[in-house]
C-alpha cells in the first residue's frame, strides 16, 4: 500500500485529482492501523515471551503512539476521521481500541516496576522490529496506451 501511495503521489498526480479524496484517506488509515496492531500483537508476544519485559512496553508505548490522530497530513498515526467520512462507523472501535491499549501499558508498567524491575529501551532495538515486506516479484511499469 505505501508503494501505491508513493507512485500515485510521484507519477500520476493528475489522476490522482481524479480520484476520491476518502480512497486516499482509507489507504492511509489501513497503512496505519496495521503498523499499530503489528506493534501491539508484537508487544503482546514479547511481553507473554516472560523475558523482555521492557522491550515490550516501548513497543506498545509505539503502538499508541501510531494510533493516535494525526496532527497534520505528514506525521505520524492514524487520518483525522470527519463525520462525513465513511471510515466514521469506526470511531468507537478505535477510541475503544485505545483505551485498551493505555490500559494495558499501565498493568504492564506497574508490574515492570514492581515485579520485573527490567530497563526500558527509549526506542525498539532493531532486532525486534518489523522488518518491511519484501517484493516477491518485480513490478511492471503500467502505460496508458
Amino acid at each position: 500500500l505505501e508503494t501505491f501511495v508513493n507512485t500515485i503521489r510521484s507519477k500520476a498526480a493528475l489522476q490522482k485529482e481524479k480520484i476520491d479524496p476518502n480512497f486516499f484517506t482509507l489507504i492511509t488509515f489501513q497503512i496505519g492501523l496495521h503498523n499499530a496492531l503489528c506493534l501491539y500483537f508484537g508487544a503482546r508476544g514479547i511481553w507473554e515471551g516472560k523475558d523482555k519485559y521492557g522491550i515490550a512496553i516501548v513497543m506498545l508505548s509505539e503502538a499508541i503512539a501510531a494510533m493516535a490522530t494525526r496532527r497534520n497530513v505528514t506525521s505520524k498515526g492514524l487520518p483525522e476521521i470527519s463525520s462525513k467520512s465513511p471510515l466514521k462507523a469506526l470511531s468507537d472501535d478505535l477510541t475503544d481500541m485505545r483505551a485498551h491499549m493505555a490500559l494495558v501499558l499501565r498493568e504492564w508498567e506497574k508490574d515492570n516496576s514492581m515485579v520485573y524491575f527490567e530497563a526500558v529501551p527509549r526506542s525498539i532495538p532493531e532486532e525486534y522490529k518489523i522488518k518491511k515486506g519484501l517484493m516477491m516479484m518485480k513490478p511492471d511499469e503500467f502505460s496508458l496506451e
